[in-house]
Formats: C-alpha cells, structure tokens, sequence
C-alpha cells in the first residue's frame, strides 16, 4: 500500500505563483494525497506555476477552475492543468473526497528528444486543461501512467528514479496523444456572473466580470457573503481590480 504522503498546501509568491516543495531533494517531482478536509472554507488558493499538474479523484467528487473556466471532476477522473494556468480546486458542501496530485516541472524533459513532443503539450494554441475520462481508452492509459508515478514517487523505494523517468517520458507521449485528439473544452461553465469566486491568499474572493449581474446562485459557496469580492477584468497574477462589492 502506498504511503500517503504529505499533505496538500499552498505557498504563493507575489505574483500568485505556487512555491512548490517537491518530494525528493532537487527532484521537480511533487506526488501527494490530499482529501477535502485539507482546504480551507473548501476551496484552495487559486495559483499558478510553470509545473504540469494532473489531479485524479481517488473517492468522490470535486471542482476545478481553469483560467475562470469551472468543471466538475468525479470519482476516477483526472484533470490536467497546462503550464502557467491559473486554477485551484474547491467543493461546494462538505463532501467525502480524496484526490491525488502529481506535478512536474516541463524542464524534466528538456532534451533534444522530447522538445517537440513537450511544445505540443505546452506550445501556443494548446488547452489550458483537459479532463480524462477512464472509459476512453487513451485517457484511461494516461491516467495509469500518472497514477503510477504518483504511488513510486511517494514510496521512493530503490531504483525509482529510472521508473519516474520511464514514466515521465510516457506521460508526455500519451499526453500529446489525448491533446491531439481532444475536443476544445466549450461545454465547461464560465465562472463570473455567479459570483462563486476564488479563494485568494488574502482570503479575498476574485470574480471575472467588469461588474456584478447577479445575485450570488445556490450553487455560490455559502461562506461567500460574508467575504468582500473584487472583480476583475480577467484573471491573471496581478489581479486588475475594478469594483468591490459586499454582499449583504
């Protein structure tokens, strides 16, 4: 049985971007088990950084947002997120849920065999994420590979460095594979209007939308209202703030 690894926190740096504490020395190799318990008012911060990031729901369901784009991820599903994207995952109830995070850092396959395999997966006009689904075949074969990797990486037993890398080599192939082949991601919901927010270090809820047109929906996170929301002309690292709002 794998070990279950430290748990799942976030470090932010000025421009929003994740301070990342790998496994193993100077290995950019993170592998962890979290569960939901682990994130405050259910939500994680929302950040960015240069890593490739895939989450797997080991038991349960979560979201995550993209870029300001929200999906929804159940039990056997994973979600990558692409280098340099912001995003964070969150839940709105209390819900029984353990999820596997496994990053690493593109330079692990700076070499002159991988590069183009890598700039088709990072390269301009790629998706910002993408969920895999275990019933399609190719995605399914991505997922194990990147489950694989997040179980050696927490055991660390001899000999696991020659795997990880087998294993990172692989994830990239098949990765480019599913991008190739994935449809552009139009039916996921925009997150804005509804006001369900982002979690900030300074615990302050950032919405995309010049302005407020709606009042917070069911689906908001109750503890919302009592935080103040700044909206934003898009999201990125510097936030370009425009309107505060308290909601009553």
């Amino acid at each position: 049985m794998a070990g279950m690894g430290f748990s799942y926190s976030t470090e932010l740096l000025d421009d929003k971007s994740e301070v990342l504490t790998y496994n193993i020395g100077n290995i950019p190799v993170k592998a962890t088990v979290a569960k939901q318990e682990e994130a405050p008012l259910l939500s994680f911060i929302n950040h960015w950084h240069k890593d490739l990031e895939f989450i797997y729901v080991a038991d349960g369901e979560m979201y995550y947002c993209v870029d300001g784009v929200q999906c929804k991820l159940k039990k056997g599903q994973m979600i990558f997120v692409n280098s340099g994207r912001m995003h964070y995952g969150y839940w709105e109830e209390v819900y029984k849920c353990e999820f596997w995070c496994t990053i690493f850092h593109p330079g692990m396959l700076d070499t002159k065999y991988a590069k183009d395999y890598l700039d088709n997966i990072v390269g301009e006009n790629t998706p910002a994420f993408m969920i895999l689904r275990p019933e399609i075949i190719r995605e399914k074969a991505l997922i194990d590979l990147v489950c694989r990797l997040n179980i050696i990486m927490r055991e660390a037993q001899d000999g696991f460095e020659l795997e990880m890398m087998s294993l990172i080599y692989r994830i990239t192939l098949q990765l480019g594979k599913c991008v190739t082949a994935a449809p552009e991601p139009m039916s996921y919901k925009k997150r804005g209007a509804d006001a369900t927010g982002l979690l900030t270090s300074e615990g302050i809820v950032v919405c995309k939308g010049s302005k407020l047109t709606a009042k917070p929906t069911p689906s908001c996170h109750e503890w919302l209202k009592n935080f103040r929301v700044q909206y934003a002309n898009k999201i990125t690292a510097d936030f370009i703030l425009t309107e505060n709002i308290v909601f009553s």
